[in-house]
Order: structure tokens, then sequence, then C-alpha cells
């Protein structure tokens, strides 16, 4: 309809392709997904059989993610944690299907066990891998419809907190350093963390905090990608250059007071992508925590490290302003409610009846809950209008609104519950 239109031309479906395998953010979700196929085979066999292929498995991974590590085009990739990212990718695109032809020929497992393990696996993550991937035409077509950015006015929002933390970071001046690309591995591995949380929860089984945790992932991203229309923004680092070159810090600071008193509008590129705010980095992080810590404990904390960090490099490699990460707290609660909402309404029988929902309390918590989160929406909108504004006005409102938010999330869901532990 758009190439109809004449909004965007005919793609190039090969120049899409290799965009996306050139992308950590589509190459880190397929390899997890690729990876929990090897694990679900896995727990199909002998606990000594299974020891071995994971083994063997690993191994051949290794060794093929090395070998087109150091054998693909020098134009393949830009940066070489994409051109790792690719490499594992390539070398479980091949490890996987070899390892079917070699379990069904050896005897090893069955074809009908083999082909059972592989269509559950696919039928609930083959649609959301096809999200990823095609998530890259909205974020054109956003970069493509809306030039003029919001990068001023989130600067000013960022003046507001009294502080500019990427400004701070980017002043560092440590890009291409050890400390930077170990971030940026774990920054770009985001798809990679969430589907591995998903996974984990296949794996256990838990199909009701499964559907519930990828439906919110989903929902992040529809709602995100209407937040990037609201608020186009392509984050700091891209659009204020001059203020992580490296220059004095009165240079910096005088480039930093032209920033805030501009008075034009500011235009990017459409090759440069408008998706800050929210930052659907931090959202995504946090439904995987949220989720990891709903299933248990134990699980929350194994997330833990990954996910913080995802969401910390946000602002160290000054990628979000840090109003973007303020906006992704409501966003990813307001996110989490609606799909635990949508998947309750979709179990049925013995699933069902494991669900408690105290009603009348609920509808308590739920109202207050609702009502914080379109105050918060509010807030946010004149925050935008009239910032900069006094620091303490901002930070008042942040505890009182954004915390009484978080706590009405909690007081939710510790409302609707699980009455046991799923099986």
């Amino acid at each position: 309809m758009l190439m109809l239109l004449g909004v965007m031309a005919a793609p190039d479906w090969l120049a899409i392709a290799g965009s996306a395998m050139r992308n950590p953010y589509y190459t880190g979700p397929l390899s997890a997904i690729f990876m929990l196929w090897g694990e679900c085979v896995a727990r199909g066999m002998s606990p000594r059989t299974a020891t071995i292929f994971r083994g063997l498995g690993l191994l051949a991974v290794v060794l093929l993610s090395g070998w087109f590590y150091g054998s693909l085009p020098a134009q393949a990739t830009e940066l070489w944690i994409s051109r790792l990212y690719l490499a594992i990718a390539l070398g479980l695109m091949v490890a996987v299907p070899g390892a079917a032809v070699f379990l069904l020929a050896s005897g090893l497992i069955p074809a009908r066990q083999l082909g059972g393990v592989t269509l559950r696996w696919a039928a609930v993550f083959a649609p959301f891998l096809i999200f990823i991937l095609s998530a890259s035409f909205g974020l054109a077509l956003v970069s493509k419809l809306r030039p003029v950015v919001a990068d001023p006015v989130m600067l000013r929002m960022d003046e507001s907190l009294g502080f500019h933390a990427a400004v701070f970071f980017g002043s560092l001046n440590y890009a291409g350093t050890v400390l930077w690309d170990a971030q940026y591995i774990v920054y770009t591995g985001l798809g990679a963390f969430v589907m591995a949380v998903a996974g984990g929860l296949f794996l256990q089984k838990a199909r009701f905090a499964l559907r519930r945790c990828l439906l919110a992932f989903l929902l992040v991203g529809f709602f995100g990608w209407v937040g990037y229309w609201q608020f186009p923004v392509v984050g700091p680092y891209h659009a204020w250059p001059e203020l992580f070159a490296r220059v004095s810090p009165e240079v910096r600071a005088a480039s930093l007071q032209a920033a805030l008193t501009r008075t034009t509008p500011l235009t990017e590129a459409p090759e440069v992508l408008r998706d800050s705010v929210p930052s659907l980095h931090a959202a995504w992080a946090l439904i995987a925590l949220i989720a990891a810590w709903k299933q248990s404990r134990g699980f929350f904390l194994v997330a833990l490290p990954v996910g913080g960090l995802s969401i910390v490099t946000t602002l160290t490699l000054s990628m979000h302003y840090t109003a973007d990460l303020i906006a992704a707290v409501p966003f990813a609660l307001f996110c989490w409610w609606l799909a635990d909402r949508l998947a309750r309404c979709s179990v049925e029988g013995d699933e069902a009846a494991a669900l408690v929902v105290p009603m009348e309390r609920r509808r308590y918590a739920t109202a207050i809950f609702l009502g914080l989160e379109m105050l918060c929406l509010a807030l946010w909108y004149l925050w935008s209008w009239e910032a900069p504004v006094a620091v303490w006005v901002v930070w008042t409102g942040i505890i009182v609104v954004g915390g009484g938010t978080v706590v009405a999330a909690a007081r939710v869901g510790a409302e609707t519950r699980l009455a046991v532990k799923e099986q």
C-alpha cells in the first residue's frame, strides 16, 4: 500500500535481508531462538546423550561461527560487534539443520519426536521473529515522514533534571575502547536477552507466563512505534555530535548552551532512525525482568545483570536521554498490565481455574493504576511543552506520580497473582 501511494520506494529484498543480517537486533534474537531449539531437542534425550549433544553442538557452533567471522568480506558489516553477531547467527543456521539431519540419520531421536519439538518451537517463536524483522519497515516509515526531530525538546527536558547523563558519559571520550565495546555487546544484545527470557519460560512449560511475556513484548513494540510518531527523536549521540567531540570542557559547555537555546527546527536524514522515545531498550528489558520475577526469584537473579546493563548502557553509550528512560517505566508497566489482561482473556479450563482474580479489589487497584498512568502521560506532555522546568518541580512529580504508578502496578500484580504454580 505504501509503495502504491508513493510514500516508500519499492524495496530491494536482497538489500533488506542484507541489512537485517548486519543488525545485531535481528541476528541476536535469531541466534537465541536457534539455540533454544537445540536445548528443546536435548531435553527429549537421555541425560548422557543430551550432555554429549550439547557439548558437540556448542563446539560446532563455536567453530562454524569462528570460520564465518574470519571469512565474511569486510563490506559485510561496519562494526566488529555486528560481524560477531552475524557470524554466530550464520553458524547456528548451518549447525541446526546439520544437527537435525545427523539425529535422524543416526536414529538418536525418532522423526516424529523431532518434528513435534520443532513444530512447537516454531509455532511460538517464528511469529515473533517475523515481527522483529518487519519492524524495520515501520521505523523507516517514521524516519521518512518525520524529518524534523524533537531532540531539542528532549535536551531541555534533561536540563530540567539537573544533569545530562548522555553528555557526561559522551565527554569521557572512550568510544572504541574495550570498555565501550564490552558495553556495546550488551546494548546490541537486547533482542537475544529478551528471547532468552522467553525461552526460559518456554522450557519451563509456563504457558500463561510465556504468552503474557511475548504479548507484552509485542505491545511495547507497537505502542513504542506510536511514540516514535509523536516524539521523533534520534538520540543525543546522533543529534548533537558537537557535544561528543574531543574538545575542551569550555567548548562543550558552549555547545550545550547553544543546543539548549536553539529556536530553529532540527532535521535529520531518513537514514537515522527515530527510535528513542520511549526507550524500547529500557521497556523491553523491564518487561523481561518482570516476567522473570513473576516466574521465580532464581530466574530473576540470573536475568538481572544483563537486563540492568541493557538499561544502563543506553545512557553510558549516549544513545538515549535520561527522560527517555523515565518515560519507559510507566510505559512498560502499562504494556505489562495490558498483556496480563489480554492473556487472561485467552485462557480456559484448568488453566483459567489456576488464576485467582479477586474482582472487587482488583477493580479498585486497577482504577488507581490507570488513573496514574494517564496522569503520567499528561504530565509528560506538559513537561515537554514547558521544558526546562525547575528541577524541584520535575523531581517532585517523578517521585510522587512516577513512584505512585510503580506502587500501584505492584499492587495490581499482587491482586492478580497466580494461585498455583503452572505445571
